[in-house]
C-alpha cells in the first residue's frame, strides 16, 4: 500500500540519486567549488548528504555504516556514494511506515521523538540538494529537476534502442482510436505557475489532427520528454515504456482526482486546474474527455 509518508521518502531517495548522478563527470576542481551561503565544497556537500542519511538510518534501526567518510578527506567516488545512498534510501522507504512516530530516540545528549528524526531526514537532504544545485548552476551545469512534479510523472529519455528506450512517435503512431483518445484525455503538463497543470496538447474535434499534435509533443528522438499520465493513458504508455523511462511514481488514480480539491494535494491542484479549464468536471468521463468533444469522439 502506498502512503503519503512512504511517497515522501521515495521522492527523497530518487532526488538524492539524481543529484549524485549530476556530479558524476565533475573534475576535482569542479568538486572543490564552493558558493557563499552553502555547506561548502560541492564534493563535501554530496558526501555529507549520503553520510548524514546513513547516520539517520543508524538512529532509527541500529544499523552500523561499514564506512564513515571524513570531511575533508579522500574522494570516495560517485559509484560508492550511489551504492550507499541507494541502500539507505531503500531501507528508509521500507521502514518508515512501520516506525512509531512517538517512540523516543537518544540523539547525542537529547531525547527526541522518531517523528522529529524523520522530518530531519527530509529537510536535511532537501536543503543540501538545493545547495549542490546552486553550485552546479554557478559552474554552468544545469542541475536536474528534483521537484515533486518531476517525480510525479513520466520522464522519458531520448530514444535509444541500446538501452531499450523506444521512440515514442514511432511506437504510438499505429494506436487505435480508443487508445488515442485515452492518451489525448489523460496526459497533462505542469504550467509555469507552480501547482497548476494543463493538458499536454490542444484538443480539436478531429481526432487524427489532435493525435498528430500530441505525437509531436511526445517525440523523444532528440530530447527527453516529461508529462503526467492518468487513468487509461498510463495503461497505454506502460505497454511501451520500460521502467527506466519512468521517474518516480506515476500511478495517479482518477477516483482521487474527484475528491474535494481544497486540501492542496497534488490531485486536488490538478483537478482544480482541469475544472477551471473545462468549466465542469463532475465525472470521470468529463475529466478524460472534454465536454465539447464527447459527441465527436463517441463518448
Amino acid at each position: 500500500m502506498t502512503t503519503s509518508l512512504g511517497e515522501m521518502f521515495r521522492h527523497n531517495r530518487w532526488a538524492n540519486e539524481r543529484i549524485l548522478e549530476a556530479c558524476r563527470d565533475l573534475t576535482d576542481e569542479q568538486r572543490a567549488t564552493a558558493v557563499e551561503g552553502t555547506y561548502g565544497e560541492l564534493g563535501h556537500t554530496i558526501i555529507h548528504i549520503v553520510r548524514a542519511e546513513s547516520w539517520y538510518l543508524k538512529l532509527l534501526t541500529g544499523w552500523e555504516p561499514p564506512v564513515r567518510w571524513e570531511i575533508p578527506g579522500p574522494w570516495p567516488g560517485i559509484d560508492v556514494l550511489l551504492e550507499r545512498s541507494r541502500f539507505t534510501g531503500d531501507r528508509m522507504v521500507e521502514i518508515v511506515d512501520e516506525l512509531d512516530p512517538a517512540a523516543v530516540l537518544q540523539v547525542d545528549e537529547d531525547r527526541v521523538p522518531t517523528s522529529v528524526v524523520l522530518a530531519q531526514v527530509i529537510n536535511h537532504a532537501t536543503e543540501h540538494r538545493a545547495q549542490a544545485a546552486t553550485i552546479l548552476t554557478q559552474l554552468g551545469i544545469q542541475p536536474p529537476p528534483v521537484d515533486g512534479w518531476t517525480f510525479g510523472g513520466y520522464e522519458v529519455p531520448v530514444a535509444d534502442s541500446a538501452t531499450g528506450v523506444p521512440a515514442l512517435r514511432e511506437a504510438l503512431s499505429s494506436l487505435g482510436a480508443e487508445d488515442r483518445k485515452a492518451l489525448l484525455g489523460g496526459l497533462f503538463k505542469q504550467e509555469r505557475m507552480p501547482g497548476t497543470m494543463e493538458r499536454l496538447s490542444t484538443l480539436v474535434t478531429d481526432l487524427d489532427a489532435s493525435f498528430a499534435d500530441l505525437l509531436t509533443l511526445l517525440d523523444n528522438a532528440s530530447r527527453p520528454r516529461q508529462f503526467v499520465a492518468i487513468d487509461e493513458a498510463k495503461a497505454v504508455l506502460d505497454r511501451y515504456l520500460p521502467p527506466a523511462a519512468i521517474a518516480g511514481t506515476h500511478d495517479w488514480d482518477v477516483a482521487r482526482l474527484h475528491e474535494p480539491y481544497g486540501d492542496g494535494s497534488y490531485h486536488g491542484k490538478l483537478l482544480k486546474r482541469v475544472r477551471k479549464q473545462l468549466r465542469s468536471v463532475g465525472t470521470r468521463e468529463a475529466l478524460t474527455t472534454p465536454f465539447l468533444l464527447r459527441r465527436e469522439w463517441g463518448r
